[in-house]
C-alpha cells in the first residue's frame, strides 16, 4: 500500500491577499494531519520508505502480504469451526473442538470458551493454550469468570481488552505484563445467552477490522450450535418422555382411549381393546359417537355419546349386559381435554371392576352381620358385667349361710337363672359367626412347631422368631386349620408393629382360672386353659386403638394395606372355641396378645374344683398392690384380702411411694406392674427399697416374661408373674415369694 502527500515538508511564508493567507492555512492543515498519520504507521512499524520533499511521498506497507495471508488463514480457520459446529452432538464437545481449532490456526494463542450456568455464572469447561502462551491460561477456579464478564454478557457487542484497560488489570484471567490483548464476546442466539468466548492474540490480529467481523462471526455460529443443541436435546428428550409413557399406558391395566369429540379414537392402549373384546388393529375402525352396533359393550357407546354431547366430565360405573346373562361392571371416568376454551377430545380410563362389586357386596353382607355382632357384643358385654354381679353377689351369700338355710335354695335359683343368662348371651355371640371347622384334639406345641419354617417366611430377616413351649402342655380341642390361621394373623401383626429390628415371641404354657378371676373377666368361665401368646417389642397401641381393635374392618395401616379383618377374625375364632383373647400394650412398648383356650379334659376327667381352689395359701402379711388399671387392681386386691392378707393399695407410683413412707407398720411385700406411665416397676423398687430396706418384690406384667427380659426391665431370678392371672395362682405366688429366703 502507498500514501501520497500533496507537496514538500518546508512551510514558508506566501502572499499577503486574503485568499492566499486561506489557501495556505488549508494546506498547512491538509499537511499537518497527513503528517499524523505518517506519525501513527511509523510508530506501529508499517512504513517502509518516506519519498519527499519536493516530490510527492509514497509510503508501502511492507506487511501487506502478512495481512492479506494472516486473513485468509483466520477465514479458512472460522469455516473449519462452522464444520465442527454441523457434527458436534454436547456442548462442552463443541467447544472444546472450536477452540483447538482456533488455536491451530496459529494466530490465535489463547481461545476460552465458557457457558453459562445457573443464576449467570461461567463454567469454564475449555481451555487451549496456543504456542508462546505456557504461562497464559485460566485460573483454577474454573468457576469464576473474567472481569469483563458482566458488561459482555449483557451486550451483544464484543470489545477489545488489553493491560491498558482497568478491567484487565484486576482480572485473574490475564497477565499484566504480557503485551497480547483479548477479544471478548458472547454466544446469543434470539435473544437467549449461552456464554462468552475470549480469544488472545497479537496486538495488529486482534485490532485488525476484518479479524474482529470473522471472530463475531464466529460467535454469532457458536451462539447459533448452542441454541439447535439445546432444541435437539430437548426434543430428544421429549420424544424419550413420550415413547416412555406411549409404553407406560400400553402397559397400563387401566384402559385407556383418547378420542375426538367427533368419536374418532386418537388412541388406545390393549387393555382398553381387551374391555371392549376388540383387536387392537380393529379399534380405528370404530367411531365411538356414531357406531351404532349393540353388543356388550353398547351401553358403554351410549355413555360416551351421552358425555361428548354434554360436554361434561363423567366418573362412576357402568354395567355391561354379555350374552348368555352375565354381567360386567366397568368403572372409570370421562373427562374432556380443553384447548384454548374448546373441547377437541376426550381422554376417557376405564377398567373391569367386576370382581370388586362381587367383593363389595360380599363385604356388605359380612359388614352387616358384623355390625349385628359387634351389637350383640356389645349388649353381652353390659349385661354379662351385671349378671356377673347378681351371680357373683349370690355365690358370696352361698358361702355365708348354713347348708339348711331356707335363702340358699333361692340364692342357687338366681346363681343358676344368672348363668342360663349368661349361655344365652354366649349364643347371642356366636350366631353371626359361620365359619364351619372341624374340631379334633391337637398340641398346639406340635402344630408351632411345624409352622415354624412357615412362620419365619412371613416376616423380615431381621426380625428375630422366638418359641417358648411348655413341655408338659395340655391338649385342646380345635381345628388345626384354625390354629394356623390365628398364629399367622397374630404373627403378621405384630411384624406390621416393628419398624426395622425386633422379636417376635411365642409362647404356651398352662393356666388355672378361677371364679374370681372370671368375675373381673367376663366371657370366660372357670377351669382349666391352654394359654397362647404373641408378643413384639414393636411400637405397640393407645389406648383407644386397644380399645378397638377386634372390631371388623378397624385398622390403623395405611389405606390400601390390611383389611381390618385380621385380628377380628382372630377373635371370631376364638370364641367360637369357647376360648377368650386379651390384648396388653403401650406405646413405644409393643404388644402382647393372650389366648385361653379350654383343655380337653376326655370322658376320664370329669369337670370339677380346679386345682387351685385345693390347697390353703392363705397368710397374714401386709402387701402393697400397685397397678394403674384400676379393675386388674381391685382383682388383686380382693382376691388377696380373700385369702387373708392385710393388702395396701396404690393406682399410681407416688401414692405407692407416700404409702411406703407413711404406713407405720412393716410392709412385707411390694407387688408391682412392671410397665406404669410415669415410671417402671423396677425403678419403683428401687424407691421403696431404699425406703424399707427388708421388702420383697413381685412383679407382675401383661406382656411375656421374655419380652420384659429383652427391655432389661428384669434381671434373671427376680419373682414375676403374668397377667392375666388366676386368683390362685396369684395366691400360690405371693405365697412362694414370702417363704423364699431373704
Amino acid at each position: 500500500m502507498f500514501k501520497n502527500l500533496s507537496g514538500p515538508w518546508e512551510l514558508t511564508a506566501g502572499s499577503d491577499t486574503m485568499d492566499d493567507e486561506k489557501a495556505r492555512h488549508a494546506s498547512v492543515q491538509r499537511r499537518l494531519q497527513e503528517a499524523e498519520a505518517i506519525l501513527e504507521a511509523l510508530g506501529r512499524g508499517e512504513i517502509d520508505m518516506l519519498i519527499g520533499p519536493d516530490q510527492p511521498l509514497v509510503v508501502r506497507f511492507r506487511n501487506l502480504e502478512q495481512h492479506r495471508e494472516r486473513y485468509r488463514k483466520m477465514l479458512a480457520t472460522v469455516r473449519s469451526v462452522n464444520r465442527i459446529l454441523m457434527k458436534a452432538r454436547e456442548p462442552a464437545d463443541l467447544l472444546s473442538r472450536a477452540a483447538v481449532c482456533l488455536v491451530s490456526s496459529g494466530l490465535i494463542g489463547f481461545a476460552w470458551m465458557g457457558l453459562t450456568g445457573q443464576g449467570g455464572t461461567l463454567r469454564w469447561s475449555v481451555g487451549k493454550k496456543g504456542a508462546g502462551f505456557a504461562d497464559s491460561g485460566p485460573p483454577a477456579d474454573t468457576s469464576s469468570s473474567p472481569a469483563c464478564a458482566g458488561k459482555v454478557l449483557a451486550s451483544p457487542q464484543g470489545i477489545v481488552c488489553g493491560r491498558e484497560e482497568e478491567l484487565c488489570r484486576r482480572c485473574g484471567f490475564w497477565r499484566p505484563d504480557t503485551e497480547d490483548i483479548s477479544f471478548v464476546r458472547r454466544f446469543d442466539h434470539r435473544c437467549q445467552v449461552f456464554g462468552l468466548m475470549i480469544v488472545t492474540g497479537a496486538r495488529e490480529l486482534i485490532n485488525d477490522p476484518g479479524i474482529q467481523r470473522l471472530l463475531n462471526e464466529t460467535s454469532e455460529d457458536l451462539g447459533t450450535a448452542l441454541f439447535r443443541l439445546g432444541l435437539e436435546k430437548r426434543f430428544q428428550r421429549d420424544r424419550r418422555a413420550r415413547a416412555r409413557l406411549v409404553a407406560a399406558l400400553d402397559q397400563a391395566k387401566e384402559g385407556i382411549v383418547v378420542f375426538t369429540s367427533d368419536g374418532e379414537i386418537q388412541y388406545a392402549n390393549s387393555a382398553f381393546a381387551a374391555l371392549l373384546k376388540q383387536p387392537a388393529a380393529d379399534l380405528e375402525k370404530i367411531n365411538l359417537v356414531s357406531h351404532q352396533e349393540g353388543g356388550e359393550y353398547g351401553r358403554l357407546l351410549e355413555l360416551i355419546r351421552q358425555v361428548v354431547t354434554e360436554r361434561r366430565e363423567w366418573a362412576g360405573r357402568v354395567e355391561l349386559a354379555a350374552p348368555g346373562g352375565s354381567v360386567r361392571h366397568l368403572g372409570g371416568t370421562i373427562s374432556p381435554v380443553l384447548e384454548g376454551g374448546d373441547v377437541p377430545s376426550f381422554v376417557a380410563i376405564f377398567n373391569d371392576v367386576t370382581e370388586l362389586v362381587t367383593m363389595e357386596r360380599q363385604m356388605q353382607q359380612s359388614q352387616k352381620m358384623e355390625s349385628i355382632g359387634r351389637l350383640a357384643g356389645g349388649i353381652a358385654h353390659d349385661f354379662n358385667n351385671m349378671l356377673s354381679v347378681i351371680g357373683g353377689y349370690a355365690e358370696l351369700g352361698m358361702l355365708k349361710l348354713n347348708p339348711g338355710d331356707p335363702l340358699l335354695k333361692d340364692l342357687t335359683e338366681i346363681k343358676k337363672a344368672s348363668e342360663r343368662s349368661a349361655a344365652l348371651t354366649r349364643q347371642l355371640l356366636a350366631f353371626s359367626r359361620q365359619q364351619t371347622a372341624a374340631p379334633q384334639v391337637v398340641d398346639l406345641n406340635q402344630l408351632l412347631s411345624e409352622s415354624r419354617k412357615m412362620l419365619r417366611r412371613l416376616i423380615r430377616e431381621e426380625i428375630e422368631l422366638k418359641l417358648e413351649l411348655d413341655p408338659d402342655l395340655w391338649p385342646v380341642y380345635i381345628d388345626p386349620s384354625q390354629v394356623d390361621q390365628i398364629v399367622m394373623n397374630l404373627v403378621v401383626n405384630a411384624r406390621d408393629a416393628i419398624e426395622e429390628k425386633g422379636t417376635i415371641g411365642i409362647a404356651t404354657a398352662n393356666v388355672v382360672l378361677d371364679r374370681l378371676y372370671c368375675r373381673f373377666h367376663p366371657g370366660i368361665s372357670p377351669g382349666n386353659f391352654v394359654m397362647l401368646s404373641v408378643s413384639d417389642n414393636g411400637c405397640g397401641m393407645e389406648p383407644d386403638v386397644r380399645r378397638q381393635v377386634f372390631e371388623p374392618f378397624f385398622t390403623t395401616k395405611a389405606k390400601g394395606v390390611g383389611t381390618g379383618l385380621g385380628l377380628s377374625t382372630v377373635y371370631g375364632i376364638v370364641k367360637q372355641n369357647q376360648g377368650a383373647i386379651y390384648v396388653y400394650s403401650e406405646p413405644g412398648r409393643g404388644s402382647v396378645f393372650k389366648i385361653y383356650l379350654p383343655q380337653f379334659r376326655g370322658k376320664e376327667q370329669q369337670a370339677g374344683e380346679t386345682d387351685g381352689d385345693r390347697q390353703d395359701l392363705r397368710g397374714r402379711e401386709t402387701l402393697l398392690v400397685v397397678e394403674d388399671e384400676a379393675q386388674v387392681r381391685r382383682l388383686a386386691v380382693t382376691a388377696l384380702r380373700n385369702y387373708g392378707y392385710n393388702v395396701l393399695e396404690a393406682p399410681t407410683v407416688e401414692a405407692a411411694v407416700e404409702l411406703a413412707e407413711k404406713h407405720p407398720g412393716f410392709i412385707d411385700l411390694l407387688i408391682t406392674d412392671v410397665i406404669m406411665p410415669s415410671m417402671d416397676g423396677k425403678q419403683l423398687q428401687a424407691r421403696i427399697v431404699q425406703r424399707r430396706p427388708g421388702i420383697k418384690t413381685l412383679f407382675m406384667s401383661g406382656y411375656a416374661s421374655d419380652t420384659i427380659i429383652l427391655r432389661g426391665v428384669l434381671e434373671k431370678g427376680i419373682h414375676f408373674i403374668q397377667k392375666p392371672f388366676a386368683i390362685a395362682e396369684l395366691a400360690r405366688k405371693v405365697r412362694q415369694v414370702l417363704d423364699a429366703p431373704a
